[in-house]
């Protein structure tokens, strides 16, 4: 038995060097043949504009690459989970009837003897960010009962970003505690007493006990960690342009933690100032805080960027989001009316004749250009006509990084209606829309100079492309992949492909790293003596 356990540990390991090495050989084709390429393309004029654009990867990027790309390409997704959970399901029906049964297979007593501080952590992860989550969940549905939906669009993330951090943290002090545990002679585990106490069922009901503990424990702490990974922000790329005194480059539409996105509003000023960007609205969903914040932030620390107040009125009943601006107070939609709102309800017609009335100005973002069967026309829920008739001053023509419907772009230009853009970025990627716009009065940024430039429609309206070598899985293999959370393998590949020579060579690197602390580990639990292991866990 102890020659057939070390003959399995040697293939495993084999597999690992096996796996490791096409990894590396890839990765080496790919810095031989590494291109990126960036396709800036203004959508009013319809033209290619990269010569006069350029995107550079900052020299600190380097050293994070596969951190960073992992929290591009991955971020806060959850197609993977029921793909691990199917995945799991099957390999242990695989081991228990076929590898355990048939090959007479069992795990050795190391193996067995290690499970323990395993489950023991993972279990405290599942039930502490677990828990964490289950709480904030139970917390919000009473806030929407009794306070109203608009403050869990308030206050959600706020709830996430303190919460998750703290069972991060937590789940980290677990960890250490453990290992310190184990290199302390003096201390024991003593699991054997403790499992036995809580596992006085069959054995069929600690089988189920043990692995739910393993995958709740892993799903939660994955989650946990990708939130930290998207809410942190890293360096990206750096846009590179010359441009006129009297020439600014600026984003309509983004979020932050003030209502469903990542960064505070201080990171996002950041975040556009080391990518070039002149100015941006602030628009989170139904508030103006993170935009107020933004702008004292600016003030503070005298920084050259505009902060321009917005927010997104957002109908999610009706799936229609409009951008406001230059409203002094915040104007929500009949979703989020309640006793204790303290903000005006309206619904989308008297919304866009509130805001015309008070002098502001008000954009439809991604706009549902699809056929309305109910108006007879274009759009859902409305027609660009009626939304034109109740006075909108544009429509969003491109929306990170992806164009719209054309009839839209061609609907306000034969309109007179503006042409507008925004990245709508919730996380920490790069920026992938912007528009170029020229004032008449360059000294002058304020909402209604800016607003009566874009009206002109000779800004550019500029979407970037940085995928120029790309692969496209076709149905129905993207649903078979989905539904076994692989989802994101082609984003993955795509992300691969389109990086520079001194990427991958990051790539090449981490993953060397990473290889050689596995086999060290690996070598270090092999060479563990079961005695003292027993002794010390039992």
């Amino acid at each position: 038995m102890k020659n057939t356990n070390y003959q399995n540990k040697s293939k495993f390991l084999k597999f690992v060097q096996r796996v490791f090495l096409v990894w590396i050989i890839c990765l080496i084709i790919l810095a031989i043949f590494a291109q990126r390429k960036v396709t800036f393309y203004d959508l009013i004029d319809g033209k290619n504009v990269s010569s006069t654009y350029d995107s550079r990867i900052p020299l600190l990027r380097y050293f994070f690459e596969p951190i960073i790309g992992i929290a591009f390409v991955f971020s806060v997704d959850f197609n993977w989970i029921s793909g691990f959970i199917i995945s799991y399901i099957i390999i242990q029906v695989i081991y228990h009837f076929y590898i355990k049964k048939k090959r007479g297979f069992e795990p050795s007593e190391k193996v067995q003897l290690l499970n323990y501080p395993l489950r023991d952590f993972l279990r405290f992860s599942g039930i502490l960010i677990g828990g964490g989550v289950a709480c904030c969940m139970v917390f919000l549905l009473f806030a929407y009962i009794f306070i109203g939906f608009y403050f869990v669009n308030l206050y959600f993330m706020f709830l996430v970003q303190i919460f998750v951090p703290i069972g991060l943290t937590l789940v980290a002090l677990k960890g250490g505690y453990i290992l310190a545990k184990y290199r302390n002679p003096e201390y024991k585990f003593n699991y054997s007493e403790k499992f036995k106490k809580k596992e006085k069922k069959t054995h069929n009901a600690n089988e189920f006990k043990k692995h739910l503990a393993y995958c709740a424990g892993f799903i939660f702490l994955m989650l946990g960690l990708s939130v930290i990974l998207v809410s942190f922000k890293w360096p990206t790329q750096e846009i590179e342009t010359d441009l006129d005194h009297d020439e600014f480059l600026f984003d309509f539409h983004v979020h932050t933690i003030y209502s469903d996105g990542y960064l505070t509003p201080e990171e996002r000023v950041m975040w556009y100032i080391e990518q070039g960007i002149s100015g941006a609205a602030f628009s989170d969903h139904d508030n103006q805080r993170g935009a107020k914040v933004a702008r004292k932030f600016v003030k503070e620390y005298d920084l050259d960027f505009t902060v321009i107040i917005a927010e997104e009125w957002t109908d999610h009943d009706n799936d229609i989001h409009m951008n406001i601006f230059g409203l002094d107070h915040t104007v929500v939609p009949k979703e989020s009316d309640a006793p204790t709102c303290p903000f005006k309800s309206m619904n989308a017609e008297d919304t866009i004749k509130h805001v015309k009335r008070e002098g502001g100005y008000i954009f439809v973002n991604h706009y549902n250009a699809e056929k309305n069967a109910k108006e007879d026309g274009r759009g859902i829920p409305y027609t660009l006509e009626q939304l034109m008739d109740w006075g909108v001053d544009g429509f969003e023509i491109v929306n990170g990084g992806n164009p719209k419907d054309k009839k839209i772009r061609e609907f306000c230009l034969d309109h007179n209606l503006t042409c507008i853009a925004g990245t709508d970025e919730h996380k920490n990627k790069e920026l992938d829309t912007f528009i170029k716009l020229r004032l008449k009065n360059p000294k002058d940024k304020s909402v209604d100079n800016i607003f009566k430039n874009l009206r002109r429609n000779d800004h550019e309206v500029v979407a970037m492309n940085d995928k120029h070598r790309r692969i496209e899985v076709q149905y129905p293999f993207h649903d078979v992949l989905n539904f076994f959370g692989l989802g994101k393998a082609d984003n993955f590949i795509n992300y691969l492909l389109n990086l520079d020579r001194w990427q991958v060579v990051s790539w090449i690197i981490w993953s060397c790293g990473c290889y050689l602390f596995f086999i060290r580990f690996y070598k270090k639990l092999k060479n563990l003596d079961v005695k003292t292991l027993r002794e010390k866990i039992l």
